[in-house]
Order: C-alpha cells, then structure tokens, then sequence
C-alpha cells in the first residue's frame, strides 16, 4: 500500500473520530502524524478543531499559526485561525483573518459562513445577513444556510424570515432537530399546530441521541403552551438526562473558586480609587434565567446606553491574569497583585469592548455569571454600575432546568443536585458580596419589576446617573441582537406568566425545592 494510500486511510479514521466528538483520540493519533508529515494541511487542521474540541482553544491557535509560517495563504489554515479566535473572543483577530480569507477566495464557503457568525457576536447582524446573502447556495450547503439564516433572523428579532429559514430546514433534513427546537422558541402552541403534530409524529421516529436530545426540549416547551405539564415535564427530564449524560460539569471546580475569591476579598475593607473612564460599564449579573436579558433591553433603550450583550472578557480576564491552572489564585489577597498587573487587566477589558465601536456613554456587559467577579470588577472598574437580578429561586432554577444552553459554562442546569448546588452557592456569594460593597451592587427584583415596570424602571435609571427615558419601557420594540433562552420573551412587553410558573410542574420539582432548601 503507498504512503498516499496509508495516509488517506488514516485520515479517515480520524475523521471518524473527530465527528463522533472523540477529540483526546484525534489528538492523541494525529501528533505523530503531523510530526512525520508536516505538510499535510489536514493533520493541523485537524489537531487545532480537536483541541478546541477539547476546550484547549489556545493551544489550537499557536499549531495554526505554526501551520501559516508553512502555508502563509492557505485559506483553510486561516478560516480556522478565525473561527478558533471567535471561540477565544479575540474577535479583532478573527476578523482579520476571516478578511484575508475572503480576500483569497471571495466565496469561500466556510469563511462566509463563520463571518457571519463572527458579526452577530459582536451585535452587527445587518452585516451578517449581508455576508450570508453572499452565498451561493447550492444542493450541498442549502440546509447549513437556511439554518445559519434562521438563527441571524432569530438573533435580530425577525421571527417570519427565521421561522421560514427553519422550516425549509426541516423539509431538506426532517430528522435534523436543530431546526424544530429553534422554531419551539418562537411559536406559541396549541393542539392543531402542525409543527406540534410533526414533532409528536417524529417522537416515534428512529432517531440518534442528539436528535432526540433537541427534540425532547421542542415537545416539553409545545406541552407547557398546550397546558399538558405532566407530559411537558416528561420530556424536559428526558432531555436533561440526555444532554447531562453527554456534558462534564464538576461543580467542585465552581465551589473552590468561589471558596477562594472570597478569601482573595476577605481583608478587603474599602473601595479603591477612583479610576478615569471615557465610558462607564454596567454590569448586570445574577443567575441565568432571572431577567438580565430584560433588564438589558430596558436599559439599552435608553439614548446613552449601549447593549454588548453576554461577554466573556472578565472570565478571560480572571483566567489570564489571576487563576493559576488548579483553580487557585496567584496571590492570596487582592491588594498583592502588582498595579502593572491589574493595569493589563484592566486594559484587555477595554481594548475588547471598544471592539464595538459604540459612541453611547454606557456599556452594558450582561453576563450573569459575572456574579462570581463582582470583587475583581469592582478593582478594575470602581466607577462601575453593578446590578444584581433577584427572582424566586424555584421559578430560576426551572426556568435553567427546561432550558437548552448553547454554552458549556450552563452545564450545571442539566441536574437538580448540580443545579441546587450552584444555585446555592450564588445566593452565598452574592451575600459576601453585598456585605463587602453594600454601596456598590443595586439589586432589582423580577416580581416587583413586572409588577411595578415604571417605578422599578426610574430606580434602575436613576442608580445609573441616566435621566428618565421613556424607550426604555418600550424595549421590546428595539431591533438589536439577543441571542440567549430568552430571545423570544423580550420581543414583547413585559407579562407576569412567567412568575410562579415551576408551581405547574410542583409534584415533579418536590426534590429539588427540597435541595434548594438545604
């Protein structure tokens, strides 16, 4: 058998590898390969997505960027560079290579396609459309299309282009479920809905653990509309169960950490000093599912308010400069690190946010789980607005549990005990927090602010310094980017159906409101 032969064979096993998701097995059989074959582009490629695959994203960056000094122009070597930055949010470096890309083959498939991806994170989904529009769409790529279609619409708030992108989708490819949990989101069903019906058609239907996966999250959201919530809980179980069976979440990882931040701040007694910002930053925290989205909407309707949407820069920040590799921190008081140090920090933030190339005075950075940094940006940003989202823990913890997540940072959501725990050890924090910067934080409340909007919204206003605009109670009218579990709730004014809604499903949920309790 010739070598050519022997590698093409080879390659194909670690093809299979690679799409059965066995990234540790591709790395481990590609490193000799590339060492004997140094030119084949394959072999890097494939090394660089598996170590992305394997959360080792910047690693799979220097093997790409040792691969260019080899091909400086290859187009696949830098639409990788691209998307593997996009994954590292070095969104600026992205860019340019996407942009080099282009500029080599104009209709590069791949390129386009995570361009456009690249443009909807950094809220510019005009340009993503645009770039879509593109493509030259063929047999091969219709449905990758039409799906990556749907989610720009989705994200910009036009649901009729999305749902019909989606429904093209499942026409080409029926038992690819992606499409029918997408489009859950955006419908409101009822018995005779015909989408409802394809999907209870295709729950019979042999399918792989994926497509189920989404699929049961479809149906358990169409029987929560239709009011069959014994059936709904069901099938949210049963995706849980799935999705849990497929995720690695430790949560003793999030407990040291959080263990250890509170000893980081424990001798802190005073605010530092004030630092000059040309912008401010608000930050809104809390858990996921307690109305930041909103919150954000609210607020970024308001003339000199900018939405970033969810932004990873301060878990960046607290792994590049403060977190040694085992979880603890590199000093064991705040105070010791070097001002040079926290400078660098400081300015990695600022750099990555003017990215957006906003004029608004403000920045909101809604990242719920920016909760466990709440002593890190109050040192970085002491002029910061920190609000904390408060909302009933069990409609919380529900409204996590029958949710599907795109992050693997919501891999705590999938079972009642992680889910308990991790919702526990928020309230802990968040009490640590408030008795060690009272001033700082502004808690809201989602029942009194669904209740109550303009009063509560004038006390949000005024906590930021902004004077009283009345867009910020029509929020649902502004045509900006959301791409969170919540992308369909804020296209409407605010409603109260969502309070106590756990208390559908309370004979199921008795565990973990005992577990919440302990």
């Amino acid at each position: 058998m010739a070598q050519t032969e022997q590698i093409k064979q080879r390659i194909q096993i670690l093809m299979n590898f690679f799409n059965a998701k066995r990234y540790d097995e591709v790395i481990t059989r590609v490193k000799p390969l590339l060492r004997k074959n140094p030119k084949e582009v394959i072999f890097h490629n494939l090394l660089a997505l598996s170590l992305r695959g394997d959360g080792k994203t910047q690693e799979g960056i220097e093997i790409l960027k040792q691969a260019l000094n080899i091909f400086p122009e290859n187009i696949f070597i830098l639409n990788n560079l691209g998307l593997l930055n996009t994954s590292d949010n070095n969104y600026e470096e992205a860019d340019k290579y996407f942009k080099k890309t282009l500029q080599i083959k104009k209709d590069f498939f791949d390129a386009l396609i995570n361009y456009s991806t690249l443009k909807l994170i950094i809220n510019q989904g005009d340009e993503a459309i645009i770039i879509l529009k593109k493509i030259k769409i063929n047999n091969e790529n219709q449905y990758i299309v039409n799906l990556t279609f749907g989610n720009a619409y989705q994200q910009t708030g036009d649901f009729e282009n999305s749902i019909k992108h989606f429904k093209t989708c499942l026409k080409l490819k029926p038992n690819n479920t992606i499409a029918d949990k997408s489009l859950s989101v955006m419908i409101n069903y009822d018995e005779n809905n015909d989408h409802y019906k394809s999907m209870i058609n295709k729950d019979i239907a042999p399918l792989d653990q994926e497509a189920k996966l989404y699929l049961y999250f479809a149906i358990g959201k169409a029987k929560e509309d239709i009011k069959k919530y014994n059936e709904s809980y069901e099938y949210i179980k049963k995706g849980n169960d799935i999705k849990n069976s497929l995720v690695r979440y430790n949560l003793n990882d999030d407990l040291k950490i959080t263990e250890n931040s509170k000893k980081l701040f424990k001798e802190v007694t005073e605010i530092y000093d004030n630092i000059s910002e040309k912008k401010n930053y608000i930050f809104i925290v809390g858990m996921p599912r307690s109305g930041t989205t909103l919150i954000e909407q609210i607020l970024s309707s308001h003339e000199k308010v900018y939405g970033a949407g969810e932004l990873s820069y301060m878990s960046n920040i607290i792994d590049k400069f403060f977190l040694n590799k085992d979880f603890n921190f590199k000093c064991n008081n705040i105070n010791n690190f070097e001002g040079k140090f926290i400078d660098n920090a400081r300015e990695y933030y600022r750099k990555n946010t003017s990215l957006f190339n906003y004029k608004e005075k403000f920045l909101i950075d809604k990242a719920p789980l920016n909760f466990r940094w709440i002593g890190f940006i109050i040192k970085l940003f002491p002029n910061c607005k920190i609000i904390n989202c408060k909302r009933d823990t069990m409609d919380i913890c529900w409204s996590n549990y029958k949710n599907l997540f795109a992050s693997n940072k919501m891999n705590y959501c999938y079972d009642f005990k992680n889910l308990s725990s991790f919702t526990n050890m928020y309230l802990d924090l968040m009490n640590f927090w408030s008795n060690k910067f009272p001033s700082k934080i502004f808690n809201i409340e989602y029942e009194l602010l669904v209740s109550k909007p303009e009063e509560q919204v004038k006390k949000l206003l005024e906590y930021c310094g902004l004077n009283w605009d009345h867009n910020c109670l029509n929020f649902y009218k502004k045509k900006n980017i959301v791409s969170t579990a919540s992308v369909a709730q804020v296209r409407s004014p605010i409603y109260k159906s969502s309070i106590n809604n756990w208390k559908n499903y309370s004979s199921d949920l008795q565990n973990l409101k005992n577990l919440l309790n302990k």
